[in-house]
């Protein structure tokens, strides 16, 4: 019922808006900040406007402003409902943090932090010294594994600093797991609990996603001429046709941007693999193809 009741909120919104739940958020794009700033000041107006007809109380002490840029570019302040909306580095997104500068270094400290909690919470001495090790194991699974599975594709282009920040709460756990000692290999740990390190993981979750995309069972967020194969657009055979077209990009900083790695990705798997005939095939001989 309450889709219903703000179904029309995104009426004469000049910007792009994106709805979950109660949840708002506009993005608009420029590079002129005057323009921008009018734009989105004329949204905000419309949302109030729209507030007052249906009777909907938006509250401005939660909403805050980012923007995202490499360059720290002043706009004059936003106002909403009378209320100057606070300026933040930091904006968290469907559970995902998101820094304005888009580096992945602050996003990934706070989500180290969320899951050594969760461990320090789930794995406590007095708990583990009486559970058995398939359980233990269960626990990380259902617990640990899924926070860093959630989003992960997105920040999959992260720096190797990073990577290495992220493996070791992974490690921590799957050694609390297996009641190893602390000098143990981190591969001798995954090896023994059956387990695949984090990397190797958003890659699996990469490829996933571009096989949803070409069976068509996820909306496609990008241009159709940005993501399509070979096939669609060569009338003959060739022996690339199961592969994408990868994209053409001027500046090297691009070159591990999503579309161009899950390109590369996916061009780089064996013939067998892309000719899947459907979703499940594919990532059955996948999962095969890294032995998992």
């Amino acid at each position: 019922m309450f889709l219903i009741y703000v179904n029309d909120i995104a009426t004469n919104i000049k910007a792009s808006i994106s709805l979950f739940a109660d949840d708002t958020t506009l993005f608009y794009s420029d590079k002129c900040p005057v323009h921008l700033h009018s734009v989105l000041t004329q949204d905000l107006w419309t949302l109030h406007h729209w507030s007052k007809v249906w009777n909907v109380t938006f509250n401005p002490q939660k909403a805050a402003v980012m923007t995202i840029s490499k360059y720290r570019n002043d706009h004059p302040p936003l106002l909403f409902n009378n209320t100057h909306l606070a300026e933040t580095d930091t904006n968290k997104h469907l559970g995902l943090l998101f820094h304005h500068s888009l580096s992945w270094h602050t996003p990934i400290i706070h989500l180290h932090q969320k899951v050594m909690t969760k461990i320090n919470r789930l794995f406590v001495n007095s708990f583990v010294n009486l559970v058995l090790r398939h359980a233990l194991l269960t626990i990380n699974k259902m617990n640990i594994l899924p926070v860093f599975d959630y989003g992960n594709i997105i920040y999959d282009n992260c720096s190797d600093y990073n990577n290495r920040m992220l493996d070791k709460p992974q490690l921590s756990a799957a050694k609390i797991t297996l009641g190893c000692l602390e000098t143990t290999s981190f591969n001798d740990v995954l090896a023994d609990l059956n387990l695949i390190n984090l990397n190797l993981r958003r890659k699996i979750s990469l490829l996933c996603y571009v096989s949803k995309l070409i069976f068509g069972m996820v909306p496609c967020p990008f241009p159709a001429s940005s993501f399509r194969s070979f096939k669609e657009f060569v009338p003959y055979a060739l022996r690339h046709n199961q592969n994408v077209q990868i994209p053409l990009l001027k500046k090297s900083l691009s070159y591990n941007f999503f579309l161009r790695k899950a390109s590369s990705l996916w061009n780089s798997l064996p013939l067998e693999i892309k000719s899947s005939a459907s979703h499940s095939t594919f990532m059955n001989r996948l999962n095969s193809h890294y032995q998992i």
